[in-house]
């Protein structure tokens, strides 16, 4: 499975546990919907991504702006990065002890992926941006500690 999607798969885990935690109602269809139309990313990105697990590419092999803005929208949403665009390290850690909260070795590899981010992730005026640098460093952390998905 392609990285960034685990990431994707896990902010989403991340976002059904807070969302059953704090006892409102579990919709992430309607957020990914309010995430693709904030991002105006189009049925055939989110077809393309679905089908290849990847973020979709330019021809020039950048990743697609749009799909982007539609990871660092969903990032915003389950508390990855704040509503300014930055990396909530805070944030992440908290998701982190709900995904792994029977398990102390994970939430200390866990802990371990959030402090290495929280060095690597440079903010920078573009949120789009910060969200695959997010990604691309919480999966290259978690595969060198050994730490699964949920």
């Amino acid at each position: 499975m392609d990285t960034c999607y685990r990431v994707l798969v896990a902010a989403v885990i991340a976002f059904a546990s807070i969302q059953l935690i704090t006892g409102q109602q579990l919709d992430i269809q309607k957020m990914y919907a309010m995430c693709q139309e904030k991002s105006n990313a189009t049925d055939e990105e989110l077809s393309a991504f679905q089908r290849s697990q990847s973020i979709p590419t330019t021809e020039h092999g950048k990743y697609s702006v749009l799909f982007q803005c539609l990871l660092a929208c969903i990032f915003q949403n389950t508390g990855v990065m704040t509503k300014e665009g930055k990396y909530n390290a805070e944030g992440v850690y908290q998701l982190a002890k709900q995904s792994y909260m029977r398990s102390p070795e994970k939430l200390a590899k866990a802990r371990q992926v959030v402090d290495i981010c929280a060095k690597e992730v440079k903010n920078s005026e573009d949120k789009c941006e910060v969200a695959v640098i997010v990604a691309n460093c919480t999966m290259a952390a978690s595969t060198k500690l050994g730490l699964e998905s949920v």
